[in-house]
């Protein structure tokens, strides 16, 4: 339950790429679980969806880590994740600011 909301909170940081990363994340994680849960199911398997499924995991890691590297970026999205967060919508979600 942690993973998603995480992804939540990064869709309302007001970064189009962090917001990109957020999406892809969520995919990869649903994707994981199939892989996990689902026996049946053995599209996971394949050498080439692994390939990219791990080339999606490093891109997503890199739109993170470009906007920590810019600390105006940084400092932007981090003020709108706790906004969001702190609101009402976000408090429905179960985020909680200490």
């Amino acid at each position: 339950e942690a993973h998603k909301l995480v992804g939540e909170a990064l869709r309302h940081c007001g970064d189009d790429n962090v917001a990109k990363a957020a999406r892809d994340m969520d995919d990869l994680r649903m994707a994981r679980w199939a892989a996990d849960y689902e026996m049946a199911d053995t599209v996971a398997e394949d050498q080439r969806r692994v390939q990219k499924s791990a080339a999606r995991a490093k891109q997503a890691i890199k739109k993170l880590d470009e906007c920590e590297a810019n600390p105006t970026r940084f400092m932007e999205a981090r003020i709108k994740v706790r906004n969001w967060a702190g609101s009402a919508d976000g408090a429905g979600k179960g985020f909680t600011l200490s």
